[in-house]
Protein backbone atom coordinates (compact mmCIF):
# COMPACT_ATOMS: atom_id res chain seq x y z
CA UNK A 1 0.00 0.00 0.00
CA UNK A 2 1.41 3.37 -1.00
CA UNK A 3 2.18 5.83 1.73
CA UNK A 4 -0.27 8.67 2.16
CA UNK A 5 2.72 11.00 2.09
CA UNK A 6 3.41 9.87 -1.48
CA UNK A 7 -0.05 11.08 -2.47
CA UNK A 8 -1.25 13.61 0.12
CA UNK A 9 -5.05 14.03 0.12
CA UNK A 10 -6.42 17.16 -1.50
CA UNK A 11 -9.03 18.63 0.83
CA UNK A 12 -10.90 21.56 -0.63
CA UNK A 13 -11.84 24.43 1.72
CA UNK A 14 -15.42 24.40 3.02
CA UNK A 15 -17.90 26.15 0.75
CA UNK A 16 -17.41 29.88 0.83
CA UNK A 17 -13.96 29.65 2.39
CA UNK A 18 -10.90 30.39 0.29
CA UNK A 19 -7.50 28.92 0.92
CA UNK A 20 -4.95 26.33 -0.25
CA UNK A 21 -5.64 22.61 -0.16
CA UNK A 22 -3.63 20.14 1.91
CA UNK A 23 -1.60 19.22 -1.16
CA UNK A 24 -0.88 22.89 -1.90
CA UNK A 25 0.25 23.50 1.67
CA UNK A 26 2.29 20.29 1.77
CA UNK A 27 4.06 21.11 -1.51
CA UNK A 28 4.78 24.65 -0.36
CA UNK A 29 6.18 23.45 2.94
CA UNK A 30 8.38 20.76 1.41
CA UNK A 31 9.69 23.19 -1.21
CA UNK A 32 11.29 25.27 1.50
CA UNK A 33 13.89 24.33 4.10
CA UNK A 34 13.51 27.63 5.93
CA UNK A 35 11.07 27.81 8.85
CA UNK A 36 9.12 31.04 8.74
CA UNK A 37 9.13 31.53 5.00
CA UNK A 38 6.30 29.06 4.53
CA UNK A 39 4.63 29.46 7.94
CA UNK A 40 1.40 30.56 6.25
CA UNK A 41 1.35 27.38 4.18
CA UNK A 42 1.98 25.22 7.25
CA UNK A 43 -0.74 27.03 9.17
CA UNK A 44 -3.15 26.49 6.30
CA UNK A 45 -2.33 22.78 6.32
CA UNK A 46 -2.89 22.58 10.06
CA UNK A 47 -6.22 24.34 9.76
CA UNK A 48 -7.33 21.72 7.25
CA UNK A 49 -6.57 18.85 9.63
CA UNK A 50 -7.96 20.24 12.87
CA UNK A 51 -11.50 20.25 14.19
CA UNK A 52 -14.44 22.17 12.82
CA UNK A 53 -14.07 25.40 10.86
CA UNK A 54 -15.96 28.32 12.34
CA UNK A 55 -19.54 28.54 11.15
CA UNK A 56 -19.90 24.95 9.94
CA UNK A 57 -21.14 21.71 11.44
CA UNK A 58 -19.05 19.45 9.23
CA UNK A 59 -16.27 17.58 11.00
CA UNK A 60 -12.83 17.22 9.48
CA UNK A 61 -13.12 13.39 9.10
CA UNK A 62 -16.45 13.84 7.32
CA UNK A 63 -14.92 16.37 4.91
CA UNK A 64 -12.13 13.88 4.32
CA UNK A 65 -14.67 11.17 3.59
CA UNK A 66 -16.65 13.47 1.29
CA UNK A 67 -13.53 14.08 -0.77
CA UNK A 68 -12.52 10.42 -0.84
CA UNK A 69 -16.04 9.13 -1.63
CA UNK A 70 -18.17 11.92 -3.14
CA UNK A 71 -21.26 9.72 -3.48
CA UNK A 72 -21.20 8.56 0.14
CA UNK A 73 -23.78 10.06 2.48
CA UNK A 74 -22.36 10.47 6.05
CA UNK A 75 -24.42 8.61 8.59
CA UNK A 76 -25.52 5.77 6.31
CA UNK A 77 -22.67 3.47 7.25
CA UNK A 78 -20.96 4.27 10.54
CA UNK A 79 -18.27 1.70 9.81
CA UNK A 80 -17.25 3.55 6.67
CA UNK A 81 -17.20 6.84 8.54
CA UNK A 82 -15.02 5.25 11.23
CA UNK A 83 -12.64 4.00 8.57
CA UNK A 84 -12.45 7.48 7.08
CA UNK A 85 -11.78 8.91 10.54
CA UNK A 86 -8.94 6.46 11.10
CA UNK A 87 -7.46 7.21 7.70
CA UNK A 88 -7.76 10.92 8.44
CA UNK A 89 -5.96 10.41 11.77
CA UNK A 90 -3.23 8.33 10.12
CA UNK A 91 -2.73 11.02 7.50
CA UNK A 92 -2.57 13.72 10.16
CA UNK A 93 0.03 11.83 12.17
CA UNK A 94 2.11 11.07 9.09
CA UNK A 95 2.10 14.72 8.00
CA UNK A 96 3.01 15.93 11.48
CA UNK A 97 5.83 13.37 11.81
CA UNK A 98 7.29 14.42 8.48
CA UNK A 99 6.88 18.10 9.36
CA UNK A 100 8.60 17.65 12.74
CA UNK A 101 12.12 18.00 11.41
CA UNK A 102 11.13 21.03 9.32
CA UNK A 103 9.50 22.71 12.30
CA UNK A 104 12.56 22.05 14.47
CA UNK A 105 14.81 23.82 11.98
CA UNK A 106 16.36 21.05 9.90
CA UNK A 107 17.02 21.57 6.24
CA UNK A 108 15.31 18.47 4.83
CA UNK A 109 17.01 18.88 1.46
CA UNK A 110 20.51 19.70 2.72
CA UNK A 111 23.44 17.83 4.18
CA UNK A 112 24.16 16.93 7.80
CA UNK A 113 25.71 20.33 8.57
CA UNK A 114 23.19 22.46 6.65
CA UNK A 115 21.14 23.51 9.65
CA UNK A 116 18.84 26.50 9.21
CA UNK A 117 17.72 29.23 11.57
CA UNK A 118 16.38 27.84 14.88
CA UNK A 119 12.71 28.16 15.78
CA UNK A 120 11.53 29.77 19.02
CA UNK A 121 10.07 27.35 21.57
CA UNK A 122 8.83 27.16 25.13
CA UNK A 123 10.74 25.63 28.04
CA UNK A 124 10.35 21.85 28.47
CA UNK A 125 7.92 20.69 31.13
CA UNK A 126 10.40 18.08 32.42
CA UNK A 127 13.98 17.00 31.86
CA UNK A 128 14.21 13.23 32.11
CA UNK A 129 16.36 10.84 30.09
CA UNK A 130 14.60 10.47 26.77
CA UNK A 131 15.37 9.93 23.08
CA UNK A 132 17.03 13.18 22.02
CA UNK A 133 15.03 13.00 18.81
CA UNK A 134 12.22 14.40 20.97
CA UNK A 135 14.06 17.73 20.83
CA UNK A 136 16.08 17.85 17.62
CA UNK A 137 16.53 15.76 14.47
CA UNK A 138 20.29 16.30 14.28
CA UNK A 139 22.92 16.63 17.02
CA UNK A 140 26.37 18.18 16.72
CA UNK A 141 29.56 17.75 18.71
CA UNK A 142 33.02 19.18 18.27
CA UNK A 143 35.52 16.52 19.29
CA UNK A 144 39.27 16.43 19.74
CA UNK A 145 41.06 14.30 17.11
CA UNK A 146 41.84 11.66 19.74
CA UNK A 147 38.12 11.29 20.54
CA UNK A 148 36.90 11.01 16.96
CA UNK A 149 38.17 7.43 16.76
CA UNK A 150 35.50 6.36 19.26
CA UNK A 151 32.74 7.26 16.80
CA UNK A 152 34.16 5.62 13.64
CA UNK A 153 33.17 1.94 13.29
CA UNK A 154 36.17 -0.39 13.49
CA UNK A 155 38.65 2.25 14.63
CA UNK A 156 38.77 1.72 18.38
CA UNK A 157 36.67 0.01 21.05
CA UNK A 158 35.52 2.16 23.95
CA UNK A 159 32.97 1.88 26.75
CA UNK A 160 30.77 4.86 25.94
CA UNK A 161 28.03 3.87 28.39
CA UNK A 162 29.94 5.61 31.17
CA UNK A 163 30.55 8.69 29.02
CA UNK A 164 28.23 11.72 28.94
CA UNK A 165 29.24 13.67 25.83
CA UNK A 166 27.81 17.12 25.14
CA UNK A 167 25.76 17.74 22.00
CA UNK A 168 24.06 20.76 20.49
CA UNK A 169 21.17 21.10 18.07
CA UNK A 170 22.98 23.71 15.97
CA UNK A 171 26.60 23.63 14.75
CA UNK A 172 27.29 27.19 15.92
CA UNK A 173 26.92 26.25 19.59
CA UNK A 174 28.70 22.90 19.30
CA UNK A 175 32.04 24.63 18.85
CA UNK A 176 34.42 24.08 21.71
CA UNK A 177 32.19 21.69 23.65
CA UNK A 178 34.05 20.07 26.51
CA UNK A 179 37.13 22.15 25.81
CA UNK A 180 37.49 20.70 22.30
CA UNK A 181 38.04 24.08 20.65
CA UNK A 182 38.83 23.99 16.93
CA UNK A 183 38.26 20.23 16.81
CA UNK A 184 36.49 17.93 14.38
CA UNK A 185 32.78 18.70 13.97
CA UNK A 186 30.56 15.60 14.11
CA UNK A 187 26.89 15.33 13.12
CA UNK A 188 24.58 12.62 14.48
CA UNK A 189 21.08 11.49 13.65
CA UNK A 190 19.35 11.91 17.01
CA UNK A 191 17.32 8.73 16.59
CA UNK A 192 18.81 6.08 18.85
CA UNK A 193 20.68 8.50 21.12
CA UNK A 194 19.25 9.02 24.60
CA UNK A 195 20.06 11.75 27.07
CA UNK A 196 18.90 14.91 28.78
CA UNK A 197 18.84 18.62 28.17
CA UNK A 198 21.92 20.35 29.57
CA UNK A 199 20.23 23.00 31.71
CA UNK A 200 23.29 23.79 33.84
CA UNK A 201 24.41 26.92 32.01
CA UNK A 202 23.19 30.32 33.31
CA UNK A 203 22.07 31.21 29.77
CA UNK A 204 20.03 28.03 29.36
CA UNK A 205 16.55 29.58 29.43
CA UNK A 206 17.04 32.40 26.90
CA UNK A 207 19.09 30.14 24.63
CA UNK A 208 16.46 27.40 24.71
CA UNK A 209 13.61 29.84 24.04
CA UNK A 210 15.56 31.15 21.04
CA UNK A 211 15.82 27.63 19.63
CA UNK A 212 19.36 26.75 20.70
CA UNK A 213 19.72 23.71 22.94
CA UNK A 214 22.54 21.64 24.41
CA UNK A 215 22.26 18.05 25.61
CA UNK A 216 24.22 15.29 27.30
CA UNK A 217 24.16 11.76 26.00
CA UNK A 218 23.62 9.22 28.79
CA UNK A 219 23.94 5.42 28.93
CA UNK A 220 24.42 4.97 25.18
CA UNK A 221 26.80 2.26 24.03
CA UNK A 222 29.45 2.82 21.40
CA UNK A 223 27.35 1.24 18.65
CA UNK A 224 24.54 3.74 19.26
CA UNK A 225 26.85 6.67 18.57
CA UNK A 226 28.57 4.98 15.63
CA UNK A 227 25.26 4.04 13.99
CA UNK A 228 23.97 7.60 14.47
CA UNK A 229 27.01 9.33 12.97
CA UNK A 230 26.06 10.97 9.65
CA UNK A 231 28.74 13.61 9.10
CA UNK A 232 32.40 14.36 9.85
CA UNK A 233 33.93 17.77 9.13
CA UNK A 234 37.71 18.07 9.50
CA UNK A 235 39.19 21.61 9.45
CA UNK A 236 42.17 22.13 7.18
CA UNK A 237 44.05 23.94 9.95
CA UNK A 238 43.30 21.36 12.64
CA UNK A 239 46.05 21.35 15.27
CA UNK A 240 47.26 17.76 15.72
CA UNK A 241 50.19 15.76 16.90
CA UNK A 242 51.90 13.52 14.35
CA UNK A 243 50.05 10.52 15.80
CA UNK A 244 46.69 12.31 15.59
CA UNK A 245 47.42 13.30 11.99
CA UNK A 246 47.92 9.64 11.11
CA UNK A 247 44.70 8.79 12.91
CA UNK A 248 42.80 11.39 10.85
CA UNK A 249 44.24 9.93 7.67
CA UNK A 250 42.99 6.52 8.76
CA UNK A 251 39.58 7.99 9.57
CA UNK A 252 39.32 9.54 6.11
CA UNK A 253 40.41 6.30 4.45
CA UNK A 254 37.92 4.21 6.40
CA UNK A 255 35.01 6.55 5.65
CA UNK A 256 35.80 6.61 1.93
CA UNK A 257 36.07 2.81 1.87
CA UNK A 258 32.63 2.61 3.49
CA UNK A 259 31.15 4.73 0.70
CA UNK A 260 30.98 8.06 2.50
CA UNK A 261 30.87 11.07 0.19
CA UNK A 262 33.83 13.45 0.47
CA UNK A 263 33.40 17.19 -0.14
CA UNK A 264 35.85 20.04 0.12
CA UNK A 265 34.50 23.21 1.69
CA UNK A 266 35.97 26.59 2.62
CA UNK A 267 38.62 25.57 5.13
CA UNK A 268 37.49 22.00 5.73
CA UNK A 269 36.88 18.55 4.27
CA UNK A 270 33.50 16.99 4.96
CA UNK A 271 32.41 13.36 4.87
CA UNK A 272 28.74 12.38 4.60
CA UNK A 273 27.26 8.99 5.34
CA UNK A 274 25.60 7.53 2.22
CA UNK A 275 21.80 7.51 2.26
CA UNK A 276 20.33 4.06 2.76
Amino acid sequence: MASLLDDPPTIAPPEGEAGPTWADAWDAMMASGRPGQQSAALQAMLERIQGNPVGTETTAPTRFLDQAQPDFQPGVQMGALGMASRRFADTTHAIMDAAKGWMLGTNLRGGPFDAVAPVERSLPAANYRTPLSDYAPTLYRQAAPSEVLDYIPGMRMADKTVDTPFFADHPSIALGQGGNKDGVLLAFDSNGIHGQINASKPSFEPSWRSGYGEYRGTHNDQAAYQNALIGVRIPDNLTMTRLEARHMQNVAGRLKAAGWESRDGPGYTEYRRPRE
